[in-house]
């Protein structure tokens, strides 16, 4: 598996702060926090405030946080799989009511993509 082909950023547009956030994703990803990251059997993530962030912004680059998602040395399945499991914990942030963009090479082929009408979709 070529890991740099799946690594995936994601903007993120919630109303809490980073703390609560990373609770929220070791929640969703069945993972634990080891040196400020969450790990999980599937992903490696970075949750970072962005700094350079509009309160309210509609442009998904100016949202709150950013992600960035990483295989996990612990997923043993196949890309597809991954990509799966990735789409999956987008939609999840999306039905939280969080707004989510992914922003990567491999986000053409996730299904999690927002839909016109979604509060994240930005045309």
């Amino acid at each position: 598996m070529i890991v740099d082909d799946l690594y995936c950023k994601l903007y993120l547009d919630a109303n809490l702060e980073r703390r609560p956030l990373v609770e929220m994703m070791v929640n969703i990803v069945q993972g634990d926090v080891v040196m400020n990251e969450v790990r999980s059997n599937v992903f490696d993530l970075y949750i970072k405030k962005n700094e350079f962030a509009v309160e309210n912004s509609v442009d998904f680059i100016k949202f709150r946080f950013y992600v960035e998602a990483e295989v996990s040395q612990h997923f043993k399945g196949t890309p597809l799989e991954y990509k799966k499991n990735l789409a999956d914990l987008i939609q999840r942030m999306l039905n939280l009511g969080f707004k989510v963009i992914p922003a990567s090479v491999i986000s053409a082929s996730l299904d999690a993509r927002p839909k016109v009408g979604h509060p994240s979709f930005n045309g």
